[in-house]
């Protein structure tokens, strides 16, 4: 009997793995569709071209991380995830990265993340950084500078009423961080720190110049006790 079950068992194994095989040089698990999903600055033709794939490869052989890698190498992409989807289709989602301000540099105005990460060079209707990046900026390459990060780090606390009108931003150093408003007035606003005491002192002597019908040329709050004004 335990002779009977021993051969029975080879022969499941060998038609499982002849099945196997057959499977496996079966036209069915070739690659005919790439999905993308997640993608708004980038095309789908765009994705896909960095993965590297072509149609008809096997399915099986797809290596998902190497082609997960090739795709994170765009300037673009901040995450993304590729899964098979059997029997024929590799769908790829990604978190693209979200361009929140310009810079300038010789080689042209390149758009940058809320990071540093230079994305592609170009012109879009975003905030002005000036005075902060080396003379060559090229897509892909993170701007590690303090001052950069401290902008950052300022912008989402920044007084409304100045954020609303805000033009540009000089940022040749940290202590020199300086917002130009649309009535081209300068508010040196330097560092990161006492953020609530700098928008309340901007925004209390900008009133009062309103009120005098005044217009500030220069305003520096770095200190926020003692500010500075220059009128026009």
């Amino acid at each position: 009997m335990r002779v009977i079950r021993w051969i029975v068992a080879l022969v499941v194994a060998a038609g499982l793995g002849f099945g196997g095989s057959v499977l496996w040089r079966s036209s069915l698990l070739e690659l005919r569709r790439v999905e993308v999903a997640g993608n708004s600055e980038l095309s789908k033709e765009e994705v896909v071209a960095e993965t590297g794939l072509r149609r008809g490869v096997h399915l099986l052989s797809v290596d998902t991380g190497t082609v997960a890698g090739r795709v994170r190498s765009n300037p673009w992409i901040d995450d993304v995830r590729v899964e098979r989807i059997l029997p024929s289709t590799i769908r790829i989602s990604v978190n693209e990265r979200t361009p929140v301000a310009l810079i300038t540099a010789i080689t042209g105005t390149y758009l940058i993340d809320g990071s540093g990460v230079v994305l592609e060079q170009g012109q879009r209707d975003l905030l002005l950084i000036e005075d902060v990046t080396p003379e060559v900026v090229e897509p892909g390459t993170t701007l590690d500078l303090p001052q950069l990060r401290h902008v950052f780090e300022i912008l989402p606390e920044l007084d409304p009423s100045l954020s609303a009108r805000l033009k540009s931003v000089s940022a040749r150093s940290v202590d020199r961080i300086t917002f130009v408003l649309d009535t081209d007035t300068r508010i040196l606003f330097g560092a990161a720190e006492e953020i609530e005491e700098k928008n309340f002192a901007a925004r209390a002597l900008l009133k009062r110049a309103e009120t005098d019908s005044k217009v500030i040329e220069y305003l520096d709050v770095r200190v926020p006790g003692r500010p500075a004004v220059r009128y026009r």
